[in-house]
């Protein structure tokens, strides 16, 4: 298994997968350069995202297919792209989350208020208008 950067070409696969994980997918294309893939032989088998926003940024939905759950994948992808992040000067990652709430806590994110995220996080159109105002946000300070 392999961590890559992502491609335009690897939209639809990046799409299905987000789609079966119940992700938001509509406006990956616009951030396709700062998504990574993990591929297992010819086949994409994970993704996820950053949205970079200066030193802040929103991590942007982390998935792997079904039947390559529970083997570290999901970590591998988390790891790289917080590494990614603090290379490009990111000091403080969001999230937001319906199902990963202790996931994300047992990496050391934290609960905050939808409120207390910068502004440039709170516009982003994930945030705005793709995650439902039920979902859980999350920051950790890199």
């Amino acid at each position: 298994m392999k961590v890559r950067p992502a491609k335009t070409t690897d939209l639809p696969a990046i799409e299905a997968i987000l789609k079966a994980s119940d992700l938001p997918f509509e406006d990956c294309y616009t951030h396709i350069d700062s998504f990574l893939v993990a591929v297992a032989g010819d086949k994409i088998v994970g993704t996820g995202g950053l949205e970079r926003c200066d030193d802040v940024a929103l991590l942007r939905s982390i998935a792997v297919v079904e039947e390559c759950r529970g083997h570290g994948l999901g970590d591998t992808l988390y790891s790289q792209i917080k590494s990614r992040a603090q290379l490009h000067g990111v000091k403080e990652l969001y999230l937001l989350t319906e199902t990963a709430e202790q996931y994300f806590e047992a990496r050391g994110f934290s609960v905050v208020k939808r409120s207390a995220v910068p502004i440039a996080i709170g516009e982003t159109q994930q945030f705005s208008s793709l995650c439902p105002a039920s979902a859980t946000a999350m920051k950790i300070v890199l």
